[in-house]
């Protein structure tokens, strides 16, 4: 009896020794699955608002997250961006918008500004054991506090390596994401920053971005007046009382050039709204 061997069976093999190494592959492969991201924002000159570290991690072994920012001015930046001092001695501006490790551990804030520095915070969340565990989590983690001087102008790079070391889900490689502070004329943290008290230009507010923009001008079609705030409606003559002006008109000028002694017509004392 001669064995004669199926059609396509060194195919067939060559594809599932490829399956077999894909699997195996995927998960022998050095993990990389964690990320924290510090927000992008703009503000005006003169104002606070909250910088938010993010952080993404997908069922990895870690059992806290360290979290260190520092701001850095670019080289044409002027004035100040710094995080706010806590009052009273009380660390009352870091905050944890977001827990990964719900009703477990604990969350420590750090608030250099106590020690001399505005420039540089943190915070520590773990979740209290130190047997770490699979963890998967998407979301804020905490909220820094800055402000702006009242002359600051330009961008802010907001860093999550400082010479304390990198930011970090405890254990597992992480990507890190600057963020940056830009401050100027046109940026904004409420509407109110934005408002220029005239009413017949239509209303500015604040978008998602930071930005100033204007809604659509209240009086679309009329006149505005901007002491009382308010729109009327523009008297134009029919098209049948543009004729009769017309035609009175025409007369007059008639008139006029047939008789030269007669005072020449006044058109200043006609006044046609339109």
């Amino acid at each position: 009896m001669v064995y004669r061997r199926p059609p396509n069976a060194g195919v067939t093999m060559l594809a599932y020794w490829a399956a077999v190494l894909a699997v195996w592959s995927a998960n022998s492969a050095p993990s990389n699955a964690a990320e924290l991201s510090v927000s992008r924002i703009a503000m005006p000159p003169n104002s606070t608002t909250s910088l938010v570290v993010s952080g993404t991690i997908d069922n990895e072994s870690t059992f806290g997250v360290t979290i260190l920012l520092e701001i850095i001015p670019r080289f044409n930046a002027r004035g100040l961006v710094i995080f706010t001092p806590a009052t009273g001695g009380q660390i009352n501006d870091i905050i944890q918008v977001g827990d990964a490790w719900p009703a477990a551990g604990g969350f420590t804030p750090f608030d250099t500004d106590l020690s001399g520095s505005f420039f540089l915070n943190g915070s520590i969340d773990d979740n209290g054991v130190f047997l770490p565990q699979p963890l998967t989590y998407t979301g804020p983690l905490t909220q820094f506090g800055i402000l702006a001087s009242d002359d600051a102008r330009g961008v802010w790079d907001v860093r999550l390596v400082t010479s304390f070391g990198p930011s970090s889900w405890e254990g597992v490689p992480t990507t890190l994401n600057a963020g940056t502070v830009t401050v100027g004329a046109g940026t904004c943290v409420v509407d109110v920053d934005c408002d220029d008290t005239l009413f017949c230009n239509g209303l500015e507010v604040c978008d998602a971005t930071g930005h100033c923009i204007a809604s659509p001008k209240p009086c679309v079609g009329q006149l505005c007046d901007e002491l009382p705030e308010q729109c009327f409606n523009i008297d134009v003559p029919a098209a049948s009382t543009w004729g009769l002006v017309a035609l009175a008109s025409l007369l007059l000028v008639a008139g006029t050039i047939m008789c030269p002694r007669q005072r020449p017509f006044d058109s200043t004392a006609v006044h046609i709204h339109n």
